[in-house]
């Protein structure tokens, strides 16, 4: 899946930063650079459910196998993300607020 950004949304929000991992059902808390401006998370698994995180771990928002999401403005230094079951990889790109590329 290609992913385009309308009318230049990730140089109009600070420097971006691109992140790929892999996450298991423990939860991992990823440390952002900085403070965010906005976050686009994309689950790569073909099968399983990548669950995010934007309050510390307490309440999870799914995104779906071979689907992403974005949070604008999220202003965030962590976001912990999970697996529904074994693990699921994942794509994040997130600005650093404030700061121009």
């Amino acid at each position: 899946m290609a992913v385009v950004f309308a009318n230049n949304e990730i140089a109009n929000r600070g420097k971006p930063v691109h992140n790929n991992g892999t996450v298991d059902t423990s939860g991992t808390e990823i440390t952002l650079d900085d403070e965010s401006g906005f976050i686009f998370l994309q689950n790569l698994d073909t099968g399983r459910d990548l669950l995010v995180s934007l309050d510390g771990g307490t309440t999870f928002i799914t995104i779906r196998p071979m689907s992403a999401r974005s949070f604008q403005w999220a202003r965030l230094s962590t976001v912990t993300l999970k697996s529904s079951v074994s693990t699921v990889s994942y794509e994040m790109i997130y600005s650093i607020d404030g700061v121009q590329a």
